[in-house]
């Protein structure tokens, strides 16, 4: 954990792609999202967060793994 802009930061690596998370509920939407067919658009997702969609989690996942052959 590092300190970002006052608060803790939360890390996961998966299939050698980092993300990167501001809260422990931050991962667990994650969690939720990505196990639904399919995922909402993330202007949409920000807006229901708080939060820049050019800097959303789902915005910065690679483009392979966003299919949901990969995420099942």
């Amino acid at each position: 954990m590092d300190s970002w802009q006052g608060s803790q930061v939360y890390y996961v690596e998966v299939d050698g792609s980092t993300f990167q998370f501001a809260s422990l509920d931050e991962v667990q939407v994650c969690i939720d999202v990505i196990g639904k067919k399919f995922l909402p658009n993330t202007l949409r997702l920000a807006q229901n967060r708080g939060g820049d969609p050019d800097q959303n989690w789902l915005r910065m996942m690679p483009d392979e793994t966003k299919p949901w052959r990969y995420r099942e």
